[in-house]
């Protein structure tokens, strides 16, 4: 604040400065009848205070603007032009734009000290205007002189030096309001700066939270869609992969149904051939060994009925010898008997 204040008191010096140079020149061309010069002193003098008036309120209402910022809660019709606007950005259904509310906001605040910037861009030339005008008095008496054999060099000097008295009287002017105005002009657009930077601080971490909360924000609901597509993409993966597990189970048994068929048609009819060559093969096998035991069968059979008639041989004689024996046992007792009653 200290550095604002010496700004403007410089300011305010120079223009003093400029307006007290402004009424000699004025005087001084009031005196060689230069209207046009004397016109264009009371300009830069008439810019010199407008431009530092208009200049000072403007700074002044930065300064309200930027304490107002500063406070808790903020407040300044800055403040509620931007919240007027969100509003109504709010209600028609739109989002924010930062970057285009700042320009905006900037244009305004450019646009409401215009004169005073125009009047620090055109002083200069102003005073050329009365600086032109003390040239062209000087030239038109010089140009007599010029025409006239009997002047010396000394006096053909003498008209050109003493209207440079006058001649640039107009252009110091122009310049002491050029740097005063530029000066204080500065010091507006750096605080200018200053109340904007605060305005779309306050826009960016207030009003637009105030009004898009953080669950309305776009990156909130873009990152709200993405989970709600992710699961609502998992979830349709899942029933297709359910869908297209089921349509694989049942083509898979299906087909190994076919293949069981198939495997248990040849199946059988391999057990078919099989009993058949396994038949076929007994059969050979067993008239084989039927070929093979009818001699010996034979052979036994003979051999049987010579043992058959050898037993029954065997059988009579044993008979008979029991026979004769057990006659030979009865005389034997009989003769006993008859001998043991004598």
């Amino acid at each position: 604040m200290g550095v604002t204040r010496l700004r403007w008191l410089l300011g305010g010096a120079i223009v003093a400065l400029s307006l007290v140079v402004g009424v000699r020149a004025l005087v001084t061309y009031l005196g060689h009848g230069l209207w046009v010069a004397s016109s264009a002193v009371a300009v830069l003098c008439t810019i010199a205070v407008g431009g530092f008036v208009q200049l000072g309120l403007a700074r002044r209402r930065v300064a309200r603007e930027l304490a107002g910022l500063a406070t808790e809660p903020p407040q300044g019709a800055l403040l509620d032009a931007r919240r007027t606007h969100l509003e109504a950005i709010r209600a028609s259904g739109g989002a924010p734009e930062r970057e285009a509310l700042a320009a905006a906001t900037a244009a305004e605040e450019t646009g409401r000290a215009y004169l005073g910037r125009y009047f620090v861009a055109v002083t200069v030339l102003v005073g050329l205007v009365g600086t032109f005008a003390g040239l062209m008095e000087t030239l038109r008496g010089v140009a007599p002189l010029l025409s006239d054999d009997a002047s010396s060099t000394l006096r053909l000097l003498a008209a050109p030096l003493g209207g440079l008295e006058v001649t640039f009287g107009a252009s110091i002017v122009g310049v002491l309001v050029t740097l005063a105005l530029a000066l204080v002009q500065g010091d507006l657009v750096l605080a200018e700066e200053l109340a904007l930077a605060r305005l779309e601080e306050r826009t960016m971490h207030l009003l637009i939270p105030s009004l898009w909360p953080p669950s309305e924000g776009a990156g909130e609901r873009a990152v709200r869609e993405l989970s709600a597509l992710r699961l609502e993409l998992r979830e349709s993966l899942e029933r297709s992969m359910r869908g297209v597990g089921e349509r694989v189970a049942a083509a898979s048994g299906r087909e190994l149904s076919r293949v069981a068929r198939e495997v248990e048609r040849l199946l059988d009819a391999s057990a078919a051939k099989s009993a058949a060559s396994v038949e076929a093969g007994l059969r050979g096998a067993v008239d084989e060994a039927r070929a093979l035991l009818a001699p010996l069968v034979a052979d036994g059979a003979a051999r049987l009925h010579e043992l058959r008639d050898g037993i029954a041989a065997a059988a009579t004689n044993a008979g008979e010898a029991i026979a004769g024996a057990a006659a030979r046992s009865t005389a034997a007792l009989s003769t006993t008997a008859e001998r043991a009653s004598d």
